[in-house]
């Protein structure tokens, strides 16, 4: 039985991970400076989904 791990965080940020799942270098960015430090795969991937167009959070107004 072999074990699937998933990506580090510093492999997440290396080989920019992030960019298949929607966010932009400026978007890793800023979850970069939310969270404090680089975030894991499973985090970035719930950052993602956040943020996607389809959940429309990139593009609704804060009151």
């Amino acid at each position: 039985m072999s074990l699937l791990l998933e990506p580090t965080a510093e492999r997440v940020k290396e080989e920019k991970l992030y960019r298949a799942m929607g966010l932009t270098d400026e978007e890793f960015a800023m979850v970069e400076d939310i969270l404090g430090r680089v975030p894991n795969y499973t985090e970035t991937g719930i950052f993602s989904v956040m943020w996607s167009e389809h959940c429309s959070y990139k593009t609704q107004r804060l009151s």
